[in-house]
């Protein structure tokens, strides 16, 4: 089965960039644990939880792309908060989260020539979605 990721999922227009995941290597998903001020250890060395939060961070890279391509994901990613629905590797069916998005460095690989118009091709970026179930 494919991983697949919409941004802005329950925007307007919402912006599917399952096509360009790399879906082999390097994908990731991990819980972000946040704890208050009440954690510690007792005198006794007890663990004291105070566990606030738990947000989770999902990790894709991207294939190499042309310029528009890579532009649309970024703007999308400025965004200050939005829906994000992906394939988890923790349950079964796709799951939306409510958060932020970053977009990692894409670096120039080459320049090509598609039906009479000059592309630049990037390479090397991995969108980072972080947030919280809806």
């Amino acid at each position: 089965m494919a991983i697949s990721m919409i941004l802005d999922a329950a925007g307007l227009s919402p912006l599917d960039i399952s096509d360009y995941i790399m879906q082999q290597t390097d994908i990731s998903e991990e819980p972000v644990y946040t704890s208050g001020p009440c954690e510690g250890v007792s005198k006794r060395g007890t663990p004291i939880h105070d566990r606030l939060q738990t947000l989770y961070r999902f990790s894709v890279p991207l294939i190499p792309a042309d310029q528009a391509t890579y532009a649309a994901i970024e703007k999308r990613c400025q965004m200050s908060e939005m829906a994000c629905t992906y394939t988890s590797m923790t349950q079964p069916e796709p799951v939306t989260l409510i958060g932020q998005a970053t977009f990692s460095r894409a670096g120039y690989v080459k320049t090509i020539e598609r039906d009479g118009d000059t592309q630049r091709i990037y390479a090397g970026p991995t969108i980072t979605f972080e947030g919280w179930y809806e």
